[in-house]
């Protein structure tokens, strides 16, 4: 089965430590395609845009995501 998880532009740069504005230039600059879903006109951002960014900014994704989800879990106890 398929997680579909979205995202916004500062959940993604929090998962990727990095300030929004990187993302934003990526974007614009079309070094990575913009995410296809937007809602009122915000980005929304899918995993698959997470593992875009996180290539470029050569930064390990699965690591991120487990640490996320290691936060989540505290979070939920």
């Amino acid at each position: 089965m398929i997680d579909h998880e979205y995202y916004l532009l500062g959940d993604v740069a929090k998962i990727l430590r990095c300030r929004p504005s990187k993302i934003v230039y990526l974007l614009a600059t079309r070094q990575v395609p913009e995410p296809e879903l937007r809602i009122g006109n915000r980005r929304v951002f899918t995993t698959l845009d997470l593992f875009r960014l996180s290539e470029k900014l050569q930064i390990d994704l699965a690591q991120e995501l487990k640490e996320k989800e290691n936060l989540r879990r505290m979070h939920d106890r």
